[in-house]
């Protein structure tokens, strides 16, 4: 199973997967039988998961657009996406709405849909958007229409 998969499969488990400060893999959540199940296939693709989580890779050959694509497409069929974004120089998650935020690793910055579409349809540029995703990250803000 592809690391990225395996971690979107985990988030759905309602485990959280994060790299600790040594950059260990850390797994916190429920201990029920399906999460069991899984436990072994973490461990075996642990370097694989701890790379993902630290600069997932973009697929090769495929274009900015159909990467955006493919995010909006995970976040609308699954609730969240986790990805690398260039622009804050982390992993982050979208997800669909603010039930999904218990998906969300802990200590990563998730953005809801509307919270994104507030973003990109102001007029605000890339040096605002970092800002905006640093006061998200230290204050646990939220992204509203002014």
């Amino acid at each position: 199973m592809e690391a990225m998969t395996l971690i979107e499969e985990a988030n759905r488990l309602g485990l959280r997967l994060s790299v600790d400060a040594d950059g260990k893999l850390d797994v916190k959540g429920p201990r029920t039988p399906e999460v069991l199940a899984i436990l072994p296939k973490l461990k075996e693709n642990k370097p694989g998961i701890i790379a993902a989580l630290k600069k997932p890779k973009l697929v090769e050959g495929q274009s900015p657009e159909w990467h955006a694509q493919e995010v909006a497409r995970r976040v609308i069929e699954k609730g969240i996406c986790l990805f690398w974004a260039e622009l804050h120089g982390e992993v982050i998650a979208f997800i669909r709405d603010e039930s999904f935020l218990r998906q969300v690793p802990s200590g990563m910055v998730a953005y809801t849909v509307s919270e994104i579409e507030t973003m990109f349809d102001s007029n605000i540029d890339d040096s605002q958007r970092r800002l905006v995703h640093q006061v998200k990250k230290l204050a646990s803000a939220k992204v509203v229409e002014d």
